[in-house]
């Protein structure tokens, strides 16, 4: 969304699951060796519900409409999390 200066923009979509990943090399092996610099922690959102998205989206990804949809978030986004899962 163009702007004339910085705005930070937030939503909060309904049915997504956040994970955290942790991204290795394919040499990378056994444990630790994230840790040793073989690798990164990525955050991932997962979306359950599709079903209302832009037909364009599908077409993009080749995916189906109502097909749970995950991706990794981009480098320097924010992401509130609650500081520990509700029980």
């Amino acid at each position: 969304m163009p702007y004339p200066y910085m705005v930070h923009y937030c939503h909060r979509p309904a049915g997504v699951e956040v994970l955290r990943v942790e991204l290795l090399t394919a040499a990378a092996q056994g444990e630790g060796a994230a840790a040793a610099g073989d690798g990164a922690t990525a955050v991932a959102m997962c979306h359950a519900d599709t079903t209302s998205w832009d037909d364009g989206y599908f077409r993009m990804l080749n995916a189906t409409r109502g097909e749970e949809i995950c991706h990794l978030m981009p480098l320097n986004y924010v992401l509130w999390l609650p500081a520990a899962a509700p029980s």
